[in-house]
């Protein structure tokens, strides 16, 4: 047996026996029989080691971190928790350029989700200007396959590493989305991933809207900035859009939450089994604070970090939370990466749930909106799809102009408004029946002026008639 297996299982047993030591602190001190059961686990590995080094045929390739990794990852796949994971090292430099904003591949957040009874690998977000956003890829879609390979069984570790390559290398997958009759397959290539976390735009009407697409390092510098510049167009309100945010880090989370709540409010809690790990967030002192009047828009991959922002919002009655009648993701879970003792790996690991401020436990439950917008059917989806890919949007906007939209806003806009009479009368004999917000949404994707992909969303528009029209106020 060389001297580097054996440093490395030397080093492994001293792991097992500082984690002993842990257990003991906290949780008082084993038994006998708990000892010999650690023991005899360790011996139960390290004979499988010694098999694998002395007999296996191809020993001479294999590593010894690569089977000391191997083990981790198996430890870590045993609790049966989508959410820990063993970081080997360049899984664990991928999760550290997550969270500083900028990292290479699809830009897509994956994750684990039922489809008819089997966990399958689904796309929770897509990041705006991205590759994957650029070809049409959405959240909610069921990855299928990865360049022909079936993903059922696939851990996420695994699926992340076959997402990610080279900028300009290329991918295919085969998806499955709701409301297709047939899966959908896309040639995806790689880039570098530069996602600005926060958008914002001021709508025609004098409300703010501000889009989060994930919390980073980044964030809360950018929400201050975009926060500043709002209140400066003197604006009646804000809607913040966390529709297909997946989260992110706790403390950017608290930030932007901070920004609409008094001092001193907790924002979020968290309850774990480590004795005196308890902790409340409260409000962050130095954040750009604003008491314009809110709406908060959330769909079903609304996770985690938009999750703590929602239920303080919610819980604190400082807005109202908006959605297709959808309750948000419902991932109520801490994570903590802790770096490994090579220095080079590192362990995620749920440590935590976390508590909404009135103490509600969301975890695989959600949180509900205030108020639900109908949402589309299956047969009012594939009659939309239809539209947009029909001849008629695009003859109407040439025919009208580019800024149709608003001139069927205004009042006295008579042969616009005589032409859009002429396109429903032509959906109609097609068979295409939707509602009139439906329809200019269509529109609206497909003029050149970028705004009205904001103005015409059906849940924007909404929110923004709310805010403009109700008796919400802001606080003195």
């Amino acid at each position: 047996m060389s001297k580097k297996f054996l440093s490395i299982v030397i080093v492994l047993q001293a792991l097992i026996l500082i984690s002993a030591v842990l257990i003991n602190h906290t949780m008082g001190k084993p038994s006998l029989d708990n000892k010999t059961y650690i023991n005899d686990e360790f011996s139960l590995l390290n004979n499988t080691m010694k098999y694998i080094k002395e007999y296996y045929r191809d020993k001479d390739d294999i590593k010894d971190d690569k089977l000391i990794y191997g083990a981790v990852k198996g430890m870590v796949e045993a609790l049966g928790d989508p959410y820990s994971q063993f970081l080997p090292p360049d899984l664990y430099n991928d999760m550290i350029d997550d969270t500083s904003g900028k990292f290479g591949g699809l830009g897509i957040e994956i994750g684990m989700t039922g489809n008819e009874g089997k966990e399958q690998l689904t796309v929770i977000s897509v990041f705006e200007g991205n590759p994957a956003f650029k070809v049409g890829m959405k959240p909610g879609d069921y990855i299928m396959e990865i360049n022909g390979k079936p993903t059922m069984g696939l851990s996420l570790y695994d699926a992340k590493r076959q997402l990610r390559g080279e900028p300009g290398t290329k991918l295919k997958l085969k998806i499955e989305r709701e409301h297709e009759d047939e899966p959908l397959e896309f040639e995806i290539t790689r880039d570098v991933i530069q996602i600005s976390t926060v958008n914002y735009k001021i709508l025609n009407n004098k409300i703010a809207y501000i889009r989060v697409t994930q919390f980073s390092d980044t964030t809360s510098k950018d929400f201050d900035k975009a926060l500043k510049e709002i209140k400066n167009a003197n604006v009646k309100g804000i809607i913040m859009d966390l529709r297909s945010n997946p989260g992110g880090t706790l403390n950017a989370s608290v930030d932007v939450a901070s920004s609409f709540l008094e001092e001193n409010q907790i924002v979020v809690s968290t309850k774990s089994n480590i004795q005196g790990e308890d902790k409340e967030f409260r409000t962050n002192k130095g954040v750009l604070h604003t008491d314009l009047p809110l709406i908060v828009l959330i769909d079903r991959w609304s996770a985690s970090g938009s999750e703590i922002v929602v239920g303080a919002i919610k819980d604190h009655k400082r807005g109202l939370i908006v959605s297709a009648n959808e309750s948000t993701y419902g991932k109520g879970s801490v994570q903590t990466i802790f770096p490994m003792i090579d220095g080079k790996s590192g362990l995620k690991l749920t440590v935590a749930h976390y508590y909404t401020p009135s103490g509600k436990d969301i975890n695989k439950v959600g949180i509900a909106p205030d108020i639900k917008r109908p949402n589309l059917t299956q047969e009012e989806m594939k009659m939309f799809r239809k539209l947009t890919s029909s001849k008629y949007i695009e003859q109407f906007i040439k025919e009208s102009g580019d800024d149709v939209l608003i001139k069927l806003d205004k009042s006295d806009s008579s042969i616009e408004k005589n032409s859009f009479d002429n396109l429903l009368k032509k959906l109609n004999e097609d068979n295409i029946s939707l509602s009139e917000e439906y329809i200019k949404f269509a529109i609206a994707e497909k003029t050149k002026n970028e705004i009205d992909d904001y103005e015409y969303d059906p849940l924007i528009r909404f929110a923004s008639n709310e805010l403009r029209n109700s008796s919400l106020s802001a606080k003195q």
